[in-house]
């Protein structure tokens, strides 16, 4: 084997445990977070409680601030603890500036994780949406997320 193609699998390797780790620390905050809103808000439905946690995770003031596009992109993204955990890792966190295959593949770690902790199945469709808010669909963008371990 090459040293190019040795190179090239222990960093292709590497970015997957990056993310898997990522996803992993991601859910375990965001399960603590929606758990203690939701205690607080008996009654409040998953956006709700999941906008509760974008408020208090973002100054508000900034938010408002954001061009409308952001905006929208936020609000079609918090409509699940999916699209936020998203948004928090590929925008606003450590995996920020990932090519999109490799955002497209940590979806995929963020959803096992997310399911992992008790959180529905997020549908093919509502998936799809948030991706497009997200620009994350290219062509062949279906091959990406496909459970590859």
């Amino acid at each position: 084997m090459g040293l190019f193609k040795l190179f090239f699998r222990f960093s292709s390797w590497q970015m997957r445990r990056i993310m898997k780790r990522e996803a992993k620390h991601l859910a375990r905050e965001v399960e603590k977070t929606y758990s203690e809103k939701k205690a607080r808000m008996e009654n409040a439905t998953e956006q709700e409680i999941i906008m509760a946690i974008v408020d208090t995770t973002f100054n508000r003031e900034k938010l408002l601030k954001l061009p409308e596009k952001y905006k929208k992109r936020i609000e079609i993204c918090c409509k699940t603890v999916n699209g936020f955990c998203y948004i928090m890792a590929l925008e606003a966190g450590t995996l920020t500036g990932l090519p999109n295959f490799r955002s497209l593949q940590f979806t995929t770690y963020m959803d096992k994780e997310l399911e992992a902790k008790g959180f529905p199945k997020q549908t093919f469709k509502r998936k799809k949406k948030i991706l497009e808010a997200m620009e994350m669909t290219v062509e062949g963008w279906e091959e990406f997320i496909k459970d590859k371990n």
